[in-house]
């Protein structure tokens, strides 16, 4: 049989609270939906209004939504850096309410400004973040960033479940990083792996040459940059077994420390 769902909700103009239950009692959560203050003058209003809701429960939560702000500079493209001071804010108050970036896949932002070409700005305003407690009811939820064009903002989904095609893909794709690109020897490992593959006609060996370059990218990235996503992500992985406080803040400091490791080496 499946399960019936009760939901008990609040809302205001910046924020949406559910909390989700089933028949049995089993799995009781809840999700804070969250519209961001857009005005820089009262960006930290919405800071203030994520630690008070997370003070009401004790529930299992995750937040998402339109949080109108970043937590890094390389989650942005275009025009000048943000005050870093404020996203040291918002970082700091995702960690204190045990929340941590349940990642995505996709395309990097979410949000494009409409002005021309030369004046493009885009940013990851949309996201979502998840409790430690949240994560291990549903172990596989996925974030998926969306393409279809509704507005100035694309779309976010969060599927809490992996579909039966999901799991057959369960192999990681290779992705290319945007930081590999500021550093010379990048182009140069490319080509010596792509002209490594020798064959007169190189389109139907095409995956082949795909095949080599990727993971010989993936040898260069270790060495030159110490492989700082797989230590991200080994970091997320630990944060889905650690309920302890005090070790849970040591691994959500260093997380920060690696992708603000990670910011400084993309700024480069």
């Amino acid at each position: 049989m499946e399960p019936i769902y009760q939901c008990h909700f609040a809302i205001s103009l910046h924020h949406i609270n559910i909390q989700v239950g089933q028949w049995e009692g089993l799995g009781v959560w809840r999700f804070i939906g969250v519209y961001g203050w857009a005005e820089t003058r009262l960006k930290l209003n919405t800071c203030e209004m994520i630690k008070d809701l997370s003070s009401h429960s004790s529930l299992p939560c995750p937040v998402g939504g339109d949080v109108n702000e970043i937590f890094y500079n390389y989650e942005r493209k275009g025009g000048v850096a943000k005050n870093q001071t404020v996203l040291d804010i918002f970082c700091a108050t995702f960690e204190e309410c045990g929340l941590y970036d349940l990642g995505f896949s996709g395309y990097d932002f979410r949000w494009k400004n409409q002005r021309g070409e030369a004046e493009v700005v885009e940013e990851r305003l949309d996201l979502f973040c998840g409790s430690l407690e949240w994560s291990l009811l549903f172990p596989e939820a996925e974030v998926f960033h969306l393409d279809e064009h509704f507005s100035d903002h694309l779309p976010i989904l969060l599927r809490v479940e992996k579909s039966a095609s999901a799991r057959r893909r369960a192999t990681r794709r290779f992705r290319f990083e945007n930081m590999w690109a500021h550093d010379k020897t990048c182009k140069d490992t490319i080509k010596e792996a792509w002209e490594g593959v020798n064959v007169l006609n190189a389109w139907p060996n095409l995956e082949g040459k795909m095949t080599v370059c990727s993971k010989a990218l993936g040898q260069w990235n270790e060495e030159v940059f110490g492989d700082i996503q797989k230590r991200i992500r080994n970091l997320e992985r630990q944060l889905h077994d650690v309920k302890e406080l005090n070790t849970r803040r040591h691994l959500l400091q260093e997380l920060g420390k690696r992708r603000r490791k990670e910011e400084v080496l993309w700024a480069q």
